[in-house]
Protein backbone atom coordinates (compact mmCIF):
# COMPACT_ATOMS: atom_id res chain seq x y z
CA UNK A 1 0.00 0.00 0.00
CA UNK A 2 2.96 2.32 0.56
CA UNK A 3 3.78 2.15 -3.14
CA UNK A 4 0.41 3.62 -4.15
CA UNK A 5 0.17 7.39 -4.59
CA UNK A 6 -2.01 9.18 -2.02
CA UNK A 7 -4.66 10.03 -4.63
CA UNK A 8 -5.14 6.31 -5.41
CA UNK A 9 -5.96 5.11 -1.87
CA UNK A 10 -7.96 5.98 1.20
CA UNK A 11 -7.48 4.55 4.68
CA UNK A 12 -9.12 5.69 7.88
CA UNK A 13 -10.32 4.29 11.17
CA UNK A 14 -12.50 5.29 14.10
CA UNK A 15 -12.62 4.03 17.67
CA UNK A 16 -16.17 4.49 18.98
CA UNK A 17 -17.84 4.12 22.35
CA UNK A 18 -21.43 3.00 21.66
CA UNK A 19 -24.45 1.46 23.37
CA UNK A 20 -25.75 -1.94 22.33
CA UNK A 21 -28.71 -0.27 20.66
CA UNK A 22 -26.52 2.08 18.63
CA UNK A 23 -24.19 -0.79 17.71
CA UNK A 24 -27.06 -2.51 15.92
CA UNK A 25 -28.12 0.69 14.19
CA UNK A 26 -24.58 1.31 12.95
CA UNK A 27 -24.44 -2.26 11.61
CA UNK A 28 -27.58 -1.58 9.58
CA UNK A 29 -26.10 1.69 8.28
CA UNK A 30 -22.92 -0.11 7.20
CA UNK A 31 -24.99 -2.60 5.24
CA UNK A 32 -26.96 0.25 3.65
CA UNK A 33 -23.69 1.98 2.74
CA UNK A 34 -22.35 -1.18 1.13
CA UNK A 35 -25.55 -1.51 -0.92
CA UNK A 36 -25.32 2.17 -1.93
CA UNK A 37 -21.74 1.62 -3.17
CA UNK A 38 -22.79 -1.54 -5.04
CA UNK A 39 -25.66 0.33 -6.69
CA UNK A 40 -23.27 3.08 -7.86
CA UNK A 41 -20.94 0.48 -9.39
CA UNK A 42 -23.85 -1.26 -11.12
CA UNK A 43 -25.09 2.04 -12.61
CA UNK A 44 -21.67 3.28 -13.77
CA UNK A 45 -21.78 3.71 -17.55
CA UNK A 46 -18.01 4.14 -17.98
CA UNK A 47 -15.74 1.21 -18.80
CA UNK A 48 -13.90 -0.07 -15.72
CA UNK A 49 -10.22 0.83 -15.56
CA UNK A 50 -9.36 -0.31 -12.04
CA UNK A 51 -10.22 -3.04 -9.55
CA UNK A 52 -10.72 -1.60 -6.07
CA UNK A 53 -11.16 -3.40 -2.76
CA UNK A 54 -13.41 -1.90 -0.09
CA UNK A 55 -13.01 -3.22 3.46
CA UNK A 56 -15.25 -2.32 6.36
CA UNK A 57 -14.56 -3.79 9.78
CA UNK A 58 -16.82 -3.08 12.71
CA UNK A 59 -15.61 -5.18 15.59
CA UNK A 60 -15.80 -4.79 19.38
CA UNK A 61 -12.60 -3.85 21.19
CA UNK A 62 -14.20 -3.96 24.64
CA UNK A 63 -17.64 -5.00 25.87
CA UNK A 64 -19.06 -3.97 29.25
CA UNK A 65 -18.59 -6.84 31.64
CA UNK A 66 -15.33 -8.01 30.08
CA UNK A 67 -12.59 -8.38 32.61
CA UNK A 68 -9.69 -5.97 32.91
CA UNK A 69 -7.46 -8.86 31.81
CA UNK A 70 -9.25 -9.19 28.47
CA UNK A 71 -8.99 -5.44 27.84
CA UNK A 72 -5.25 -5.59 28.51
CA UNK A 73 -4.86 -8.61 26.24
CA UNK A 74 -6.62 -6.72 23.43
CA UNK A 75 -4.11 -3.91 23.87
CA UNK A 76 -1.20 -6.33 23.65
CA UNK A 77 -0.26 -5.89 27.32
CA UNK A 78 1.40 -8.88 28.93
CA UNK A 79 -0.91 -10.19 31.62
CA UNK A 80 0.36 -12.48 34.38
CA UNK A 81 -1.70 -15.64 34.54
CA UNK A 82 -2.02 -17.60 37.76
Amino acid sequence: MDRLPADKKHASSMLLSVSGELRGQITLEIEAFRQWIWDMVEKDTHAPTEVMQLNVQYIPRFVEGDSKRRLQENRGVNVRRN
